[in-house]
């Protein structure tokens, strides 16, 4: 946010024949916030709004892995990643998948802490699909997988995302933000269930875990 260094007050003098007009003009100091999002579809959605598939990755990645871009809001919070904010301290999160159709048809959100219980997760989120490919490697023990499922939707304009993670002295706050299209919307017209799977990099994995807007809570 800038702030102008200089705010004036500007007399103007307007002189007639019967007699003098003083008018004053204040110039005030306006705050400008520039936009984070430019309106356009950003990583991870389709020109309908509903999330599109993204690639899995591997943190740290051997031969063949891919890390897909971070979006505006994991970027931003990137960035921000240890910064004290209210409520917490802004943990670093990245997108391992984003989607809009998955084997999840209930909302759901989930925190995986160990590497069976991620396989049953993976094998479910891809359920409806003709083959599931492998999962990514992770170590649980330097971190966990964050999930949220938003359920079968009638169409398609339809996402939810992580937008943050914060840790507190005693859990971690995972909020969540959800989108809806409009009721004039040119969508998709099939079902969706649109998800995000996040890993974070996190030393006590058995930390509890706070859903904020959780989809199923709705």
């Amino acid at each position: 946010m800038t702030k102008p260094e200089n705010c004036a007050i500007v007399a103007v003098t307007m002189k007639f024949i019967i007699g003098t007009a003083l008018v004053l003009l204040g110039a005030g100091c306006i705050a400008v916030t520039p936009e984070l999002n430019d309106g356009a579809p950003g990583h991870g959605t389709d020109s309908n709004g509903a999330a599109a598939e993204v690639e899995s990755w591997t943190p740290g990645g051997g031969v063949g892995s891919r890390k897909p871009e971070s979006n505006g809001e994991s970027a931003r919070e990137a960035e921000n990643a240890g910064d004290e904010v209210p409520g917490g301290r802004e943990v670093k999160f990245e997108t391992i998948e984003r989607g809009s159709n998955s084997g999840y048809t209930e909302a759901k959100c989930a925190a995986v802490s160990d590497k069976e219980a991620f396989k049953a997760l993976w094998r479910r989120l891809y359920s409806p699909r003709s083959s599931i490919p492998d999962p990514p490697e992770l170590r649980f023990d330097r971190g966990l997988v964050l999930g949220v499922f938003m359920g079968q939707q009638p169409t398609g304009g339809y996402a939810v995302t992580i937008s943050s993670v914060r840790r507190t002295t005693d859990e971690l706050i995972v909020e969540i933000d959800r989108r809806v299209p409009g009721p004039d919307e040119i969508v998709t017209q099939a079902l969706t269930s649109p998800y995000h799977l996040v890993w974070v990099e996190l030393e006590d994995t058995g930390m509890p875990v706070r859903f904020l807007n959780c989809p199923a809570e709705q």
